[in-house]
């Protein structure tokens, strides 16, 4: 049988599911009453109607809503615990009513034996047949009582209605409820207004309403909103429902509306104003411009002025070690930074007249339009006219609006290139004389000029430098009496060539050539210029990389380099590879892909930047030659030191047990130990000395590179004391334990040569690659370029990308949708507004 307690808990409920079946019957018709007349109210019904009627209504609902309570409670009739437990039977499907059974007691025959017997059996008869009751959900019957539908109907109105005046509930209800008997217009006041923030704040529009009859008075108005908009916002209004037309007061004087009728009257058309949001801390719109006008709506605001961009040196500027100017910077604005530049200006006062007074340069912005900024860049700016020279450095941070915001000034001298050839030396002398003094030091540049030119030999008669030289001093000699200063940055860029052509030749002017080819691309796909604009600009930068490979490639066959100096092994990255980059970058353009392009375009600057870090140095031929002497001198002597280990383990495994034991150095036990002792006693002294001279050699090779370069490799001193140890163990006769020795030799000896051709790289040309022999599969590459070097610098932005660059897959598919567009384009049966839109994709390609 189940328990006493969960029996209450079900008979209660059966109690309740009864009292609701009976309930909301009754019920349904308030309901319903009340569902209708919040429905009216929310879709603001009572505003469009004469109080009167209004008046009526508001009768007419509440008679219908005490008619229906009253019925519904003077119907009801609570269930009672015999009709409860009928309910748990029948529900459960209980025949002869058993639980009625077991609250029966026994009538008479309690004396007698069996009849108790039989009442005991009878009630476990009827326990057992309630052990799993159940009661059903309730049942009201409404669809009986409804058969049409209505109150459907009813639920579907009052959703649509909490849906259309939820915004302006609570005055629609006061409306409702309070009808107005005072002469009113047949249409009621609407108040809307749009305000538009400017489009680079990235804010959405704010739609504000308020909508009420022109007899309300300030308890009809809807609780206002609080408004914050950008300064500069565009509002726009209109008005309808006033017999004047209104005004618009946020700060100063007030602004009319105009009327939207064609004759002028407003109060049959409405009113409309559009103006400009620049301050105030309420917007109101009042029902005329006099003392007395009633505000017809209003809202408190906020007009948030935008903020000028702000920008630091996140580090001092400074030199990076190689020429280049190292900026670290960050800038932040309110809304977006869209430009970032560098100034400068001569520290030392003005420059002389023809000589630029100060000079910009556009820093690159990984995000146009981002609210922060930062990054680093290195430029090269050994070229310009003030290079060596103190000049003053500050930032500039430009937000969407044009606001300007600068940094505080740096002092530094700007770094500047320095030149080995004497004759480019003493020519970048005359031009830094013409970027400090101008023309009033206009007679001793020319003297130097003309010495330079009088002496031909010292330049080995470069017919070039000859022609440039005379036509730098014709120009400033004659042509500057008839145009004054204005030949002076021309001559200073000719004589700035000329030293280049000295120093390193072509490579220098073909590298200042790809260095503007790379500056120009960058600047377009920053400003998001057209795409023939791109394609032109791309195919610049391919033409001034190959012309740079050309001259860089003449450049090392002239140089004759020392064999050994590259690493066969290492990670070289070719020209071709930087084309197939540039190739890439180009179609990632061509697809839409920007933003990949130019992820890719600055990996490609970057590779770009470590071929120039790494490429060598003219050395003079004695130089030269010297170092491959010692390059072939260090593999004799490994070559030696080779085939000496070797004679020493045939000689360790000829010897047998009768050698002595190279760790306990104690003599064996066999008799044949004395015959063969004699004979290894003089191989041992003679291999004593040839370790000993390959010793002497290493020697004097250490001597002639600490000479050459202040310092020798750490693995040269390592390799000597293992000669030592091997010399002291054939001496000693144990030629197992010198082996080990000249093993630990050899092996240091072949890291020494590695460190020799380092040391020689780095004498050629900073970062230039060098290995020797290391499996490239063993190299630790994590933060390393394709040179083998770590990245010291940045070019352009140091952040890291976040960008995907698609591979060839994705750019497949790009162009399969391109070419699908424009198929699509071309067939004038589509619709017109689908031809608008596929035309909007494919302008921008």
């Amino acid at each position: 049988m189940i328990g006493a307690r969960p029996y209450r808990v079900l008979l209660r409920a059966a109690r309740a599911v009864l009292a609701w079946e009976r309930l909301w019957p009754l019920l349904w018709p308030v309901v319903g009453v009340v569902a209708l007349f919040v429905s009216l109210a929310l879709l603001d019904v009572f505003a469009w109607i004469p109080a009167w009627l209004h008046l009526a209504v508001l009768l007419l609902a509440g008679a219908a809503f005490a008619g229906t309570a009253a019925r519904a409670l003077r119907r009801f009739r609570p269930a009672g615990e015999a009709e409860a437990r009928r309910r748990l039977e029948a529900d459960s499907g209980l025949a002869h009513r058993p639980l009625s059974a077991l609250e029966d007691h026994l009538a008479s025959g309690a004396g007698d034996e069996s009849t108790r017997a039989l009442w005991q059996a009878h009630l476990l008869r009827a326990a057992a047949s309630v052990r799993h009751l159940r009661l059903r959900p309730p049942a009201p019957g409404m669809a009986a009582r409804d058969p049409h539908g209505f109150r459907a109907g009813v639920l579907l109105l009052l959703v649509v209605a909490v849906v259309a005046g939820w915004g302006d509930a609570s005055a629609r209800l006061q409306r409702a409820l309070v009808p107005k008997f005072q002469p009113a217009p047949g249409h009621p006041v609407a108040a809307e207004v749009w305000i538009t923030p400017p489009a680079y704040t990235a804010k959405p529009p704010v739609y504000l309403s308020l909508a009420r009859r022109a007899a309300d008075g300030a308890d009809g108005t809807a609780v206002p909103q609080a408004v914050e908009v950008p300064a500069g916002s565009t509002l726009l209004a209109q008005v309808t429902g006033l017999a004047q037309a209104p005004v618009l007061v946020t700060e100063g004087a007030p602004v009319p509306f105009e009327s939207l009728a064609a004759d002028g009257d407003g109060a049959a058309g409405g009113y409309r104003l559009e103006t400009e949001l620049t301050g105030g801390d309420r917007l109101s719109i009042r029902d005329g411009a006099g003392e007395g006008a009633a505000e017809v709506a209003g809202w408190p605001l906020t007009v948030r002025p935008d903020a000028v961009p702000e920008v630091v040196f996140i580090g001092p500027p400074k030199d990076d070690g190689q020429g280049r100017l190292r900026l670290e910077y960050q800038a932040r604005d309110d809304y977006g930074v869209v430009k970032l530049e560098s100034h400068a200006e001569r520290a030392d006062g003005p420059p002389p007249p023809g000589v630029p007074a100060d000079f910009a340069l556009d820093l690159p912005l990984r995000d146009p339009g981002a609210p922060e900024a930062r990054g680093v860049t290195l430029r090269d700016l050994t070229a310009h006219p003030w290079a060596g020279l103190p000049v003053r450095l500050w930032l500039s941070a430009t937000d969407a609006k044009g606001q300007e915001g600068r940094s505080e000034a740096a002092e530094l001298i700007l770094p500047e290139r320095t030149f080995n050839h004497p004759v480019a030396r003493e020519i970048v002398a005359a031009r830094k004389r013409l970027a400090v003094r101008g023309s009033d030091d206009l007679e001793r540049v020319l003297e130097d000029l003309d010495a330079i030119v009088a002496r031909p030999d010292r330049y080995a008669e470069d017919t070039v430098v000859f022609l440039g030289l005379r036509v730098a001093r014709y120009r400033l000699y004659h042509e500057f009496r008839e145009h004054g200063d204005a030949q002076i940055p021309s001559v200073m860029s000719l004589l700035w060539d000329l030293a280049l052509r000295l120093e390193n030749g072509e490579v220098a002017l073909a590298e200042q050539d790809l260095r503007r080819a790379e500056e120009a691309l960058a600047k377009a796909l920053q400003e998001n210029a057209p795409s023939d604009e791109i394609e032109r600009l791309m195919n610049e930068l391919r033409d001034a990389m190959d012309k740079y490979f050309r001259a860089l490639a003449e450049q090392m066959q002239r140089q004759d380099m020392p064999e050994g100096m590259m690493d066969p092994n290492a990670q070289v990255m070719t020209s071709d590879d930087l084309k197939q980059m540039l190739d890439r970058a180009q179609e990632l353009a061509r697809t839409g892909s920007r933003e990949a392009a130019k992820q890719l375009l600055e990996e490609l600057r970057k590779r770009l930047e470590s071929l120039r870090a790494g490429r060598p140095t003219q050395l003079p031929r004695k130089a030269l030659n010297e170092m491959r002497k010692m390059m072939d001198a260090m593999r004799d002597l490994i070559q030696r030191q080779q085939k000496l280990m070797d004679q020493t383990f045939r000689r360790s495994q000829q010897g047998g047990p009768g050698q002595r034991d190279p760790r306990s150095g104690q003599q064996g036990q066999m008799g044949e130990q004395g015959q063969q002792g004699e004979g290894q006693a003089g191989e041992g002294s003679q291999g004593a000395m040839s370790q000993e001279e390959l010793r002497r050699r290493l020697g004097e090779m250490m001597l002639r590179m600490d000479e050459m370069f202040g310092g020798i490799p750490k693995s040269m001193g390592q390799a000597d004391r293992n000669m030592r140890d091997a010399t002291q163990s054939l001496r000693g006769d144990r030629p197992g334990e010198a082996a080990g020795h000249q093993g630990e030799a050899l092996e240091n000896l072949r890291g020494a040569m590695e460190g020799m051709a380092e040391q020689m790289a780095r004498s050629m040309g900073q970062g230039m690659p060098m290995g020797m022999g290391q499996p490239q599969g063993q190299r630790d590459m994590r933060g390393r370029d394709p040179f083998g070097r770590t990245s010291g610098g940045h070019f352009g932005n140091a952040e890291d990308g976040s960008v995907k660059v698609p591979d060839a897959a994705d750019l497949r598919r790009a162009g399969e949708i391109l070419r699908e567009l424009r198929r699509r384009a071309g067939q004038h049966q589509r619709p017109r507004p689908e031809r608008d839109y596929i035309d909007r994709l494919l302008r921008r390609f």
